[in-house]
């Protein structure tokens, strides 16, 4: 394991929707993340993409320019142009390393370049021989093998830190054609980076928190519902992991501290069809016995006792929080009597979000009203 003065905390950044991405939304992408206190970014590389290398010279450049910002490399093995397993060879790996070795802007690891991927178990034995080829030879930290869980615990960490007897784990879940309980997630996910003994050498954020970073055809989900005020949260969460601890003084940038709030705008689930999704991957039970209609707000504050005020269409309900604490508070939908307008407020400032709309299935979705 590493000391905790070199832990590290990167977020997950796709390469591949770069294209035609300028300098000017590069510079805006890591200074937002820096910003939040992220060390650096893991660039996810999809095999094939023609515009890999251009996007990686601006990536390197601007993080250099920046300052005090690390990138490093993230084979994609399950994503890109044609069978990726076959075009991620030796030589081709080995000739990304070697072309972005001197950059001032690499992360590494006593000295070694730090290597990730994703997926790749068909390519396991090629990394001897990169290793060999890479001068200096890599720190790698592997991902091979994922499972979205229908809860939230340390459980499947613990398993992972276990079985690889203080060798880096890369410890991340995501869903795809299956739902991995999410509600909490952020607030989950971020206390058990506190919680898990050891601590994790590295810690990697995939969400889409940073500006750019969202999927052509999932912009219906975040037009309108900005996710960067997820990152209001990190400077405090980061700050603890790398000292080791479970409470500390909130850092100056977070002033007297803050609050995030999130919640879905099409609620009523139990009269919707599920679509065929399942809880949990390979899970048999519906997707929607792991969701909760709430509003969910963080609340971290410092050396003053806080009012928290959550509104849901005009209806306000009021929380009283402690100081020096950091407090989940969940608000059920059943809890108001309609819907509508929602806002959140901390001390008397309030932030206006979407509305909460009450959603009447057609039956030939999946829905009986």
């Amino acid at each position: 394991m590493l000391p905790p003065t070199t832990r590290a905390v990167f977020a997950h950044y796709m390469l591949g929707l770069t294209l035609n991405q300028t300098l000017s939304q590069w510079r805006h992408d890591i200074t937002s993340a820096k910003n939040a206190s992220i060390d650096g970014f893991a660039l996810n590389i999809g095999a094939g993409d023609h515009f890999t290398l251009d996007s990686l010279h601006d990536a390197y450049d601007v993080a250099a320019e920046i300052g005090n910002f690390s990138l490093f490399l993230s084979f994609d093995f399950a994503a890109g142009a044609g069978p990726a397993v076959k075009w991620w060879n030796v030589s081709s790996v080995v000739a990304l390393l070697r072309e972005f070795k001197g950059e001032k802007a690499k992360y590494a690891v006593e000295g070694r370049p730090l290597v990730s991927t994703f997926e790749g178990v068909e390519f396991l034995d090629g990394w001897d021989a990169v290793r060999e080829e890479a001068e200096r030879g890599i720190y790698f930290v592997p991902l091979m093998g994922i499972a979205g869980q229908t809860s939230m615990s340390t459980t499947v960490d613990n398993a992972y830190q276990d079985a690889l007897k203080g060798k880096t784990p890369d410890l991340q879940t995501f869903a795809k054609n299956w739902y991995s309980s999410s509600t909490t997630l952020w607030y989950d996910r971020l206390e058990h980076m506190l919680a898990l003994q050891p601590a994790p050498d590295m810690v990697q954020i995939i969400s889409d928190i940073i500006p750019t970073q969202v999927f052509p055809g999932s912009q219906h989900y975040v037009d309108g519902m900005d996710h960067s005020a997820f990152r209001t949260l990190l400077p405090y969460y980061i700050a603890a992991y790398k000292a080791g601890k479970r409470d500390i003084a909130l850092p100056e940038t977070m002033g007297d501290g803050g609050a995030v709030g999130w919640y879905r705008t099409t609620p009523d689930m139990e009269h919707c069809g599920d679509g065929g999704t399942v809880w949990g991957q390979g899970g048999t039970k519906s997707t929607k016995e792991g969701i909760h209609d709430s509003v969910n707000v963080v609340v971290i504050t410092g050396r003053k006792k806080a009012v928290l005020t959550v509104s849901v269409g005009g209806e306000k309900k009021e929380f009283q929080i402690g100081k020096r604490t950091r407090e989940l508070v969940q608000v059920m939908l059943s809890e108001f009597k309609g819907m509508g307008e929602v806002k959140i407020g901390l001390n008397g400032e309030e932030s206006v979000g979407p509305a909460i709309v009450e959603v009447f299935c057609c039956a030939e979705n999946g829905g009986g009203r």
